[in-house]
């Protein structure tokens, strides 16, 4: 799912959004609406838009008019978040980034 995509299915409702982290510097954006899944895209691509901080994310999250995501931790080597917690961020807070 492509940006502008993201963007209406956010203005429709409120899809459940995970920012999956790996390797402690690379981050997805993990789409769950209606049933299926899907993985935030490169426009004309079916590539994964992949971001270098959490930062980033939030501010695409953001622009896209979405104010709340999951993280969720796959290493155990990152000192931010363990394999046991997912986080609530509240991207309102992140708005200024």
């Amino acid at each position: 799912m492509n940006f502008h995509e993201f963007k209406k299915v956010v203005h429709q409702g409120s899809p459940e959004v995970h920012i999956l982290s790996n390797q402690g510097d690379l981050y997805l954006v993990q789409i769950f609406n209606d049933g299926g899944q899907s993985l935030l895209t490169l426009k004309n691509s079916n590539r994964p838009q992949v971001f270098h901080g959490l930062p980033e994310c939030y501010e695409k999250l953001a622009d896209a008019g979405l104010h709340r995501a999951f993280v969720d931790q796959t290493f155990t080597h990152d000192e931010m978040i363990s394999l046991l917690h997912i986080l609530i961020i509240g991207l309102c807070a992140f708005s200024s980034y």
